[in-house]
């Protein structure tokens, strides 16, 4: 199991992003009310939910001032080797019994419009490091098309464009995604609810060769305005078999 949790709270977008929950259990773990304030400390934060959930490896990208960190975290802490990060990825090398290496990439999109083609310009860098197979997980902040979002003003058609042609020119296909369609929304119940499918999987041709069960699910449990998702590459009984779990942002 490997697990990315973005702790981001600024936008210049249309939206506010909350903190993004892979594991809803962090919220049951602050109970006594004198940690309230030191709980607030992403380290601290990362370390309890990484013990919470019996995991060895942790990697944490720090706040800078008001804006939020990047946190990612794996069961084994020998399987999985740090390639590169920043403020918006964590990119690892993933080396476990019973598969072949691929390349997990953890993402945030840049949640300000004017700086998008920073994010596009990202991917592209980091897809010509290797030719492992590949796959990009994660809050990209950007959708590929109109049907994508509810509600609200239509969603500037050069950032569809521009995302649409980064995705092209790095030869990845989006895997689709099972469950509720939408992975965050702002204002529910009233006239101005708006929902848009922010977070998506990224995966190279010969990663879904690999990974031929490949899934994305929208896990829709969150008590927070975004939903995690879950990206399970093998089917059930071939879990089981190897003895390893998901992906999940």
């Amino acid at each position: 199991m490997i697990g990315a949790k973005w702790l981001r709270e600024d936008s210049a977008d249309d939206r506010i992003p909350a903190t993004g929950e892979a594991w809803n259990r962090n919220d049951e773990m602050n109970t006594d009310p004198q940690n309230q304030e030191i709980d607030h400390d992403p380290l601290i934060q990362v370390e309890k939910v990484k013990s919470f959930i019996s995991f060895d490896g942790a990697f944490t990208i720090e706040t800078r001032g008001h804006n939020g960190g990047l946190a990612f975290l794996w069961r084994n802490q020998h399987e999985v080797e740090l390639l590169s990060y920043s403020t918006n990825h964590v990119d690892v090398l993933v080396d476990s019994k019973g598969w072949n290496k691929y390349r997990l990439t953890g993402f945030y999109g840049e949640p300000d419009r004017a700086k998008r083609k920073d994010t596009w310009d990202l991917i592209k860098k980091l897809h010509g490091q290797m030719t492992v197979p590949w796959v990009v997980i994660g809050d990209m902040n950007n959708i590929t098309h109109q049907e994508e979002k509810r509600g609200g003003r239509p969603y500037p058609n050069w950032l569809i464009k521009g995302f649409q042609q980064c995705i092209e020119d790095c030869g990845l296909v989006d895997l689709g995604m099972e469950g509720y369609p939408y992975t965050w929304e702002r204002g529910h119940g009233t006239d101005q609810w708006m929902e848009i499918r922010l977070d998506r999987a990224l995966v190279s041709s010969n990663f879904m060769n690999q990974f031929t069960d490949a899934k994305l699910v929208n896990l829709k449990i969150s008590t927070s305005d975004h939903n995690p998702i879950l990206l399970e590459p093998f089917t059930r009984s071939k879990y089981a078999e190897l003895g390893r779990g998901s992906i999940a942002a």
